[in-house]
């Protein structure tokens, strides 16, 4: 598998996924690089204000298995990469070491600035390019424009 073999240089001793996402796509690659696997699940939402308020938790049975290791955090697509980020706050809070971060689909570059400043690889299969903005930037909210009709 092409991810397995762009995140193998990092030597991850354990691959994580976010269980609503790339957990799946983590077990192949733990298997494939004979590391260990976990999953983060989501869990109540972060209580400040803003666009990144995903929180995603280690279940208890993998929170002192992760404290000193290497972990390569996968997922399926990364375009913001907010359970992604979320995951690796949680990774971080239980003293693991994380060394890179994998994806079958990389979009946009807002994810991959983010673990830039966080000096974290990303590795992905395809990547191409998606262009996100905040409310206040929005050329369509600008507009008021609507992004979804119901039809009543």
């Amino acid at each position: 598998m092409r991810l397995s073999e762009q995140l193998r240089p990092h030597r991850p001793e354990l691959v994580c996924g976010p269980l609503l996402g790339g957990a799946l796509l983590a077990h192949s690659v733990a298997v494939t690089l004979g590391a260990e696997f976990c999953f983060s699940q989501p869990g109540p939402p972060a209580q400040e204000a803003g666009l990144f308020r995903a929180r995603y938790l280690l279940p208890a049975a993998f929170r002192s298995r992760v404290q000193g290791r290497r972990v390569a955090i996968v997922d399926d697509v990364l375009s913001a990469g907010s359970s992604v980020r979320a995951t690796d706050t949680e990774l971080r809070s239980h003293g693991s070491v994380p060394v890179a971060v994998g994806a079958l689909l990389v979009l946009g570059d807002l994810g991959v600035r983010h673990f830039a400043e966080e000096r974290l690889p990303v590795e992905g299969v395809v990547r191409d390019a998606l262009e996100l903005w905040t409310p206040s930037e929005c050329p369509l909210c600008a507009k008021g424009v609507a992004l979804e009709h119901l039809a009543g």
